[in-house]
């Protein structure tokens, strides 16, 4: 009996300090205390923080110190165990603020049986600026009018010693980044106006590293389009020699019907061709510009138009219209095999089989401007390359879903797909882009 005693005391000693050690009920972890904001604090939106821990959180607090004046300014005595408290402060009109220094201590105990019950402790200090001035944000020269499917460009002034972002918003959907132009705190950006939008309304949106934002207006007359409606017969053969070598090309699964196999290149390859192009020339390769002038764009010489921007194409098969599709380029033809220019120097940043647009190639500009050249037999330079203005850079074809030999030219502003028509205008290139810079450097060196 004495034996057994003893045996369960030395058990108690053993086991006691192993069941501790390795119980969740005695865990030693801290509570984390993270916050989601800079160093900077503009005193107006709220101050967050979460405190985390395994074992559940017992008491919270947080104190403000400005001015070697302390004050709290949250408490919490029973935090119910939860495993995350998320804290929203703001601070009281009550306690002036003075300076641009701000402390703030954040205290927390865990609901753990450590440290003889009493739990882990956690005091953690974050020293905040505080900015409460908005961000200078100024419209100097912008193009006056856009049509849909078009371009535009835009100068602009974006100040602050805390700057965090500048940008263009276009329709609440669009970001169009900012490049450096001509002097400190300019800024230059080209606009798309996309095709599926029925409305243009951009802002010049400024964000400073305390949350600090403005927004400016930027009034660019819009105009909508209508754009043409074709039908298209699509016929067996053209599935067969054409649609179905583009899936095998993708390595993809064919469908049993022919119907099957034309939607599933002209929607799903499609999808996935048009988000490859849309990564690829969504760039800006320089961190700054001072000027940006652009030749009209004539690819291919002695060519005559056969398919336009945003035409809205109703495809036919035995009779019936088995799917829509929007072209977003514009598509030129001669002869067989004909050579195909770049008419302004660039950058070779894409060149890859394509599925529907077959060899492609794409060529930056500058500014986000690229363009791409599809269906070609043969692709001349390889990415990386520096082309000059007047180079041949590509030979014509009919690869991917074609019906034959001709070029798919497309243009792209920061990946969006516009009408290449205005940038084959002299006049327009001139009174759009040309004579909005040089009024902007007008107005900046005033």
């Amino acid at each position: 009996m004495r034996k057994f005693t003893l045996f369960i005391l030395l058990g108690i000693l053993i086991g006691g300090p192993i069941y501790i050690y390795k119980s969740k009920n005695f865990e030693r972890n801290k509570p984390v205390v993270t916050t989601n904001h800079s160093k900077f604090w503009n005193l107006r939106d709220d101050l967050n923080f979460s405190i985390q821990d395994e074992s559940g959180l017992k008491y919270s607090k947080v104190t403000i110190i400005n001015n070697n004046q302390s004050y709290v300014i949250y408490k919490n005595n029973n935090v119910s165990k939860k495993k995350i408290e998320n804290i929203h402060i703001k601070i009281p009109r009550q306690y002036p603020i003075s300076g641009n220094k701000l402390k703030v201590i954040v205290e927390a105990t865990d609901n753990s049986k450590w440290n003889f019950f009493a739990g882990n402790d956690v005091k953690k200090e974050f020293n905040f600026i505080i900015d409460t001035k908005f961000p200078e944000a100024e419209i100097v020269s912008n193009t006056y009018d856009i049509k849909q499917g078009g371009s535009a460009i835009v100068i602009v002034k974006a100040k602050d010693k805390n700057l965090k972002t500048a940008y263009i918003e276009v329709n609440g959907h669009i970001k169009f980044k900012l490049t450096k132009f001509f002097k400190p705190n300019y800024y230059i950006s080209l606009l798309a106006f996309p095709y599926y939008d029925k409305s243009f309304v951009a802002y010049l949106v400024v964000e400073d590293k305390a949350g600090n934002i403005v927004k400016r207006k930027i009034h660019i007359y819009y105009k909508n389009v209508r754009f043409k409606i074709v039908k298209l017969k699509i016929s067996a053969n053209f599935i067969n020699n054409v649609d179905r070598r583009v899936l095998e090309k993708m390595n993809m699964e064919i469908p049993n019907s022919n119907k099957a196999i034309f939607i599933d290149v002209n929607k799903k390859v499609r999808k996935i061709n048009e988000d490859s192009l849309y990564k690829a020339s969504n760039v800006i390769l320089e961190n700054k510009i001072d000027e940006f002038k652009i030749l009209p764009f004539r690819p291919m010489k002695g060519a005559t138009k056969e398919a336009g921007y945003g035409d809205i194409r109703h495809y036919f098969y035995n009779g019936q219209q088995i799917d829509t599709e929007v072209h977003k380029g514009f598509d030129l033809a001669s002869y067989r095999h004909v050579r195909l220019y770049s008419s302004n120097p660039g950058k070779v940043i894409y060149k890859h089989y394509t599925g529907i647009y077959g060899n492609t190639l794409l060529i930056y500009h500058k500014l986000g401007l690229v363009t791409g050249y599809s269906h070609t037999s043969n692709i001349l330079v390889n990415v990386g390359d520096r082309v000059k203005r007047g180079e041949v850079v590509a030979i014509s074809g009919s690869t991917g879903a074609v019906f034959g030999d001709h070029l798919h030219f497309g243009v792209f502003i920061q990946g969006i797909p516009v009408t290449p028509i205005e940038w084959m205008d002299k006049s327009w290139i001139k009174t759009r882009i040309e004579d909005i810079i040089n009024n902007a450097k007008r107005l900046i060196n005033q």
